[in-house]
C-alpha cells in the first residue's frame, strides 16, 4: 500500500508542479503587465486566434496587372495589404482603365489612383445600372453588366450605353491571392479584438485551455490528494519505525 501511494504521490506532485508554474509565471507577468513590452499589441498568431473561435475569412481578389483587390466579407476593400476605400455591396470586379482602377462594388463604381486614393464615386444618383453584377472591357471601352444586360460606360461624360450581349465583354474574373499578401490581410483582419494581455489571463484563469473555473478546483482537488498520499505514507512510515 505505502508503494502505491508513493507512485500516486509522485505523479500526483508532477501535475501540481505544472500547474503551480503555470499559474506562478502568468501571475507574475500579469502583475507586471505596463512594464512588459508587446502585451497590449493584438494577436497574429492564425491558430491561436482560432482558439477563440475566431475563423479566418475566405479572400476574394482581383488582379490590376500586379497589384491586387482583395474583398476580406466585409464594408472595405483592400490594394494589396493596404485598406483602400469603403465599399457598398459586395465585391464584383476591377479593372485599370485611363490611369485609374476601377473598382465594382455591387451598389457603386469606386475610382482609385494608382496609389489607391478614391478618386470617385459613382453611384444610382449618376445612373449608374445597379446591382453591378460583372466589370471588365469591351475592347478598348469599360463595360459593366446587370440584369441580364450589358452596357458600355463614358466616365467623362457618365453615360451608360446598353449593347449586346454579342458584343465580347473581357470580364475580370477573381484570382487566387498570393500567399504573402493573403497571410498579412487575415492576420490583420482577425487580430483586431485579441490582445497578448488577453491572451495571458485567459491562460492565468484556465479559459484558453477549456478548463474555464475549474482549473482552481481541479489544482486545489490534486494537493488535498497530495497531502493525504503525504500524510498516510509518513503515518505508514511512522508505524514501522515503532514496531
Amino acid at each position: 500500500m505505502r508503494l502505491v501511494l508513493w507512485r500516486w504521490h509522485r505523479r500526483i506532485g508532477l501535475l501540481v508542479a505544472l500547474i503551480m508554474i503555470l499559474l506562478s509565471v502568468t501571475g507574475i507577468m500579469l502583475n507586471h503587465v505596463s512594464s512588459i513590452g508587446g502585451l497590449h499589441e493584438p494577436v497574429r498568431s492564425l491558430w491561436l486566434l482560432k482558439a477563440y473561435g475566431i475563423e479566418a475569412p475566405t479572400p476574394t481578389s482581383y488582379a490590376i496587372g500586379n497589384r491586387y483587390i482583395t474583398s476580406l466579407g466585409r464594408d472595405y476593400f483592400y490594394l494589396d495589404v493596404e485598406e483602400s476605400a469603403y465599399c457598398r455591396g459586395t465585391l464584383k470586379g476591377a479593372v485599370a482603365h485611363s490611369d485609374m482602377i476601377v473598382v465594382a462594388c455591387g451598389d457603386e463604381l469606386v475610382l482609385l489612383s494608382e496609389r489607391g486614393e478614391v478618386v470617385e464615386r459613382i453611384g444610382s444618383a449618376y445612373g449608374l445600372p445597379a446591382p453591378v453584377e460583372n466589370l471588365g472591357l469591351c475592347g478598348e471601352a469599360l463595360c459593366l453588366s446587370s440584369k441580364n444586360q450589358r452596357y458600355k460606360i463614358n466616365i467623362d461624360q457618365l453615360s451608360w450605353l446598353p449593347v449586346s450581349a454579342e458584343v465580347s465583354m473581357d470580364t475580370s474574373k477573381p484570382v487566387k491571392l498570393p500567399q504573402k499578401y493573403e497571410r498579412t490581410l487575415i492576420q490583420n483582419y482577425m487580430g483586431d479584438s485579441i490582445s497578448w494581455e488577453r491572451v495571458l489571463l485567459d491562460l492565468h484563469s484556465g479559459h484558453l485551455l477549456g478548463f474555464g473555473p475549474w482549473l482552481m478546483d481541479i489544482a486545489a482537488l490534486f494537493l488535498i490528494m497530495l497531502a493525504i498520499s503525504g500524510v498516510s505514507m509518513w503515518y505508514s512510515g511512522r508505524r514501522r519505525k515503532r514496531r
